[in-house]
């Protein structure tokens, strides 16, 4: 099985942007503890109803996980559908030509998402606490 080795190192960085590990992750995003192990450890492929379950864990758009994985929006049964402003900046960003580029730029996005979401519900999640991360979130607290 071919593994996206760049999307499982996107996936670790907002892990640890998010200050979460793998169990908290899953617990946030209601996924089985082994699946996500195996996804991370490259033995499982990322499928949609999986990415989405991840996107609500880490409280990114589950466009954005779909892009880092190289999936997409077809047959995606039982959602409505991205908005037009989704539909919109997805097309602005794949518009970059430059990979780099491209991955800065949705950081950025990222970056934003996240700050949009602390406003709206300062308190989505319970914070983890010291034992359940071993390295710092993105503000430099454990």
């Amino acid at each position: 099985m071919e593994t996206n080795k760049a999307g499982l190192a996107w996936l670790d960085e907002q892990m640890r942007l998010a200050g979460v590990n793998p169990a908290e992750l899953a617990r946030r995003g209601d996924i089985d503890p082994g699946t996500l192990s195996n996804v991370l450890g490259g033995r499982r492929k990322l499928g949609r109803k999986l990415a989405r379950k991840i996107a609500s864990g880490l409280g990114l758009p589950r466009t954005v996980v779909y892009q880092e994985f190289g999936l997409t929006d077809e047959d995606d049964e039982d959602d409505e559908g991205p908005d037009e402003e989704t539909l919109q900046l997805g097309k602005l960003l794949m518009d970059i030509k430059d990979q780099a580029e491209r991955r800065k730029a949705m950081g950025l996005v990222t970056a934003l998402l996240r700050q949009i979401a602390l406003t709206t519900n300062p308190e989505p999640y319970p914070a983890p606490d010291s034992s359940t991360t071993s390295h710092p979130n993105a503000y430099g607290h454990p």
